[in-house]
Order: C-alpha cells, then sequence, then structure tokens
C-alpha cells in the first residue's frame, strides 16, 4: 500500500489552525509558530526563510513574531517513520540557510535541530550566543503516563525509563538514575550533541 506523501506545492494549512493564529496575533499577544522540519516538510521550511509567505496571506506575517524550527524526532506515533528524518544534505542546506533568512519574522530552533546544525557548519558568534543545547536531564525530563522517568521524552521509556515508586521517587532517580547519570556525562562530554544517538 503507498504510503500518502505531503504535496508541498499544493498544501493548504487548515482553518483551525490559521484562526488561532491570527485570534492571537489580533489580541497582539506574542505569537510563534511551531514548525516540524521533516524530509516532507523541509521544503516548506526553505521557502519560508527564503521570505515566501507559505500561508498565503492568510497571516499578517509582519506582526508574527517568530517561527520556531523543531527537528522531527520518529517517536510516538511516528515511530516507524524513520524515512521523514532529515538527511545531512538536507540539515546542511537548512543550515547554511540559518545564517541570511529573508522572511519578516525571527526564525528559531528547538535543541535538536540546532544540534544537527552544529554539526555540519560551525555556529557563528551570534549563534553561539543564543544557543540552548539539549536541556534533557539538567533542566528538563519527561514522565510517561506509566509513571516511567527519563532523561528525554525522545528516548524509549523502555531503555531509558525508571519506573516511578513510593520508594523510588523523582528526585531519587534525578540524582541517582544511571540513565540520567549517563545522559549528563555524554552531554559534559559534547553538549552539541543527543545523548540518544551515541
Amino acid at each position: 500500500m503507498k504510503e500518502n506523501i505531503l504535496d508541498v506545492n499544493n498544501y493548504k494549512f487548515p482553518d483551525y489552525a490559521i484562526e488561532a493564529i491570527n485570534k492571537f496575533i489580533e489580541k497582539k499577544v506574542k505569537t510563534n509558530i511551531h514548525f516540524v522540519v521533516s524530509s516532507e516538510t523541509f521544503p516548506l521550511a526553505i521557502r519560508m526563510m527564503n521570505g515566501e509567505d507559505i500561508w498565503n496571506g492568510r497571516i499578517d506575517l509582519s506582526k508574527l513574531n517568530a517561527v520556531v524550527f523543531l527537528l522531527f524526532k520518529p517517536q510516538g506515533n511516528g515511530a516507524d517513520k524513520k524515512h521523514l528524518c532529515l538527511n545531512e544534505d538536507q540539515i546542511k542546506e537548512f543550515a547554511n540557510n540559518l545564517l541570511s533568512p529573508k522572511c519578516k519574522f525571527k526564525i528559531g530552533c528547538d535543541s535538536c535541530m540546532i544540534n544537527k546544525v552544529s554539526q555540519v557548519r560551525e555556529l557563528t558568534k551570534l549563534e553561539a550566543l543564543c544557543v540552548d543545547t539539549c536541556e534533557g536531564s539538567r533542566m528538563s525530563c519527561y514522565i510517561s503516563p506509566d509513571m516511567k522517568f527519563m532523561p528525554c521524552s525522545f528516548g524509549s521509556k523502555d531503555i531509558y525509563g525508571t519506573q516511578i515508586t513510593e520508594d523510588l521517587t523523582i528526585q531519587k532517580i534525578w540524582d541517582l538514575a544511571l540513565p540520567f547519570k549517563m545522559f549528563r556525562s555524554v552531554l559534559q562530554k559534547n553538549p552539541m550533541c543527543c545523548p540518544y544517538e551515541l
């Protein structure tokens, strides 16, 4: 069975999403769009950075604060979609477009995306000042619905999760659990990497 492929040349953003963004903008709320970049949505991200209005005038881009690019990670309902991960050439093109975007709004990247960027080119001095590297196990964590505590939500709960119990509290797991210690150790050696990819 052929899998649905996103037609980026004819993609129409859902009305409810456009309406929600416009309501925020109309009420003068500082509004960001989080945009997941996969191999399918990659052309849209590049078009945005090149100054093209991919929303076809449905959003006042001069009033939009920023678009924050999030790296697609094959987890949850997308666990079987590894083919949607960006390849190295796409990451290089994305990284180079970050150097001189032509859009009317600010752009940002999640720490997973900026880590990929830093692996294909050296960050500028300004980028290095503004970058947040991976915060997993240091400033953030994740608790799964079945109460497994993990350094990051993008790891397998069965491999990296520690079951929270009455005796094994969040504090004890944070301080002593091997997945947290290992995650921090990797980031201490190289903060611009993903410990789950090693």
